[in-house]
């Protein structure tokens, strides 16, 4: 037995179920996802800010949200597949079960109310795109039912957004397989193989940024090319289920790590996200192409293991303790609807006069409006929809 076997068996006999349990700092990071993406969205579709202003070149790093998503998915997923193998409880007809009722029903909803929206000439363009061609929606509603968006697309439903889902569903699909492979066949190389695999991602990005291949759909675009498909993404998918291993197998050191000394390492996370922050953007340069993903990647991965394995917890209680835990909650729903109300709620905080002056503080008002609106119908539809099929999924994969 190498050494990487023995230290996991050794840790799983002194953990108890580590992703079984609820972490108030992953619940902060997912509403903070899903308000970096909102950010984005709205600031630079309804209420546009300068991009010279702090708040203006913040809001459109929250494009970034979605690598936090993605970090956070590899954490959580891989670490559950991970400690369940190592407990010979995992199984993958429970796996893709659990997977499927909790993504697919929401997700077939959301493409019903797209479509319902388009023939009753409601849909703008933030829902459906620039075209009004009624056989492109249904043949890219056909790529959407089966997660090809990030690959095939004509119509660009939800402006494109829905690629992350398909970039996820993907993962979901082979990252067991993977796992188990590594785990059962080849143990000692899950380190290996993880960090192989973020390698891979990141080369790929190179060889398609020097010519070396062809963007893969092949166009010229940077997302269509470099931020959509699977196989230059997958890296952040990657270093979540790292960072999920890093977090089995030194569990106890990082707990015990002093405040001094964990105050430095967060100097870690810290620099390297203001590095996006202030170099980064969704355009076609080699550090947005290269490096920005591997940047953001490894400062996320920091940011959840040092607050997961920290005190930081204890301190969210009460109010805000309930409101993180319930943005955490309805994230999902509210990454498939907010595109979806962003027109209606443009004309509401129009009517209220929030979109007359270009102003920091009514930027953080109306967005907050924006916020609400887009809570309050999710929740709605949260317990309409996803809510039913979870308490079946429950039922049938206990």
């Amino acid at each position: 037995m190498n050494r990487t076997t023995e230290s996991l068996e050794m840790a799983d006999k002194a953990d108890t179920a580590l992703f079984k349990q609820v972490y108030p700092e992953l619940d902060l990071l997912r509403s903070t996802a899903i308000l970096l993406v909102m950010l984005v969205h709205f600031a630079r579709r309804v209420y546009v800010l300068p991009e010279e202003s702090w708040l203006g070149h913040f809001a459109s790093w929250g494009w970034n949200g979605v690598g936090l998503f993605f970090v956070l998915s590899g954490f959580l997923i891989g670490g559950q597949i991970i400690e369940q193998t190592r407990r010979n409880t995992f199984s993958f007809k429970r796996f893709y079960t659990r997977r499927f009722f909790r993504i697919f029903p929401p997700y077939y909803f959301s493409l019903l109310v797209v479509a319902a929206l388009f023939f009753l000439g409601l849909a703008d363009t933030n829902v459906v795109g620039k075209s009004t061609d009624t056989g492109k929606l249904l043949t890219d509603l056909v790529y959407h039912l089966f997660y090809l968006q990030n690959y095939i697309s004509l119509h660009r439903l939800q402006s494109g957004l829905y690629w992350s889902l398909a970039i996820e569903e993907q993962f979901y699909i082979l990252i067991p397989f993977v796992l188990f492979f590594l785990l059962r066949y080849k143990r000692g190389w899950l380190v290996k193989g993880l960090v192989a695999l973020i390698l891979v991602a990141f080369l790929l990005r190179i060889a398609h940024y020097t010519g070396l291949l062809p963007y893969i759909p092949d166009t010229k675009s940077w997302n269509l090319g470099i931020r959509f498909p699977l196989h230059t993404r997958f890296d952040s998918l990657i270093s979540g289920v790292l960072t999920a291993w890093l977090f089995i197998r030194y569990n106890d050191c990082l707990r015990r790590i002093s405040a001094s000394k964990r105050a430095l390492l967060f100097l870690f996370p810290v620099l390297t996200l203001a590095a996006s922050i202030l170099y980064g953007n969704d355009s076609n340069s080699y550090f947005n192409t290269c490096w920005q993903f591997t940047v953001v990647n490894f400062g996320f991965s920091a940011l959840i293991l040092l607050l997961i394995t920290s005190p930081f917890g204890s301190y969210l209680k009460g109010f805000f303790r309930e409101c993180i835990g319930r943005i955490a909650r309805l994230s999902y729903t509210m990454y498939l609807y907010h595109l979806i109300l962003l027109f209606p709620v443009a004309k509401l905080l129009k009517w209220l006069h929030l979109t007359e002056s270009v102003s920091s503080v009514k930027f953080l008002i109306a967005f907050g409006v924006y916020f609400l609106c887009v809570s309050f119908v999710s929740s709605l539809v949260y317990r309409l929809i996803d809510a039913p099929f979870m308490r079946y999924r429950a039922k049938i994969s206990s």
